[in-house]
């Protein structure tokens, strides 16, 4: 993950690992529309839980 976002933003590899890691680049799809959020109710005992 860290090697993508350091080719993301154009940052210098950290480590010599972050260097020769595998970039995760691979993973995504840019090009595909986003799809819509799946949004998961909560009850209000969960949602008092995280207060």
């Amino acid at each position: 993950m860290l090697k993508f976002i350091d080719w993301r933003f154009k940052l210098p590899p950290l480590t010599y690992r972050d260097d020769y890691a595998n970039n995760l680049l691979n993973a995504f799809d840019f090009s595909q529309k986003p799809r819509s959020p799946h949004i998961i109710l909560l009850s209000q005992a969960q949602i008092d839980a995280v207060k």
